[in-house]
């Protein structure tokens, strides 16, 4: 039972954190943070959002 309560622990967490993210992504991109936005996929500044996320991490 525990197990279950767990998953849907984690799923809940994952599921929060990928919004919170998509939200930034989405933000960023309307401030124009993203060198060429135009051209970009959504894949594609998710991707270049989670680089600059780790380069600033650094």
């Amino acid at each position: 039972m525990t197990d279950i309560v767990n998953d849907e622990e984690r799923q809940n967490r994952a599921k929060a954190a990928r919004e919170r993210f998509e939200r930034a992504t989405s933000d960023m991109a309307s401030e124009g943070r993203f060198a060429d936005a135009e051209g970009m996929s959504e894949i594609e500044m998710m991707e270049y959002a989670t680089r600059l996320q780790q380069e600033a991490r650094k």
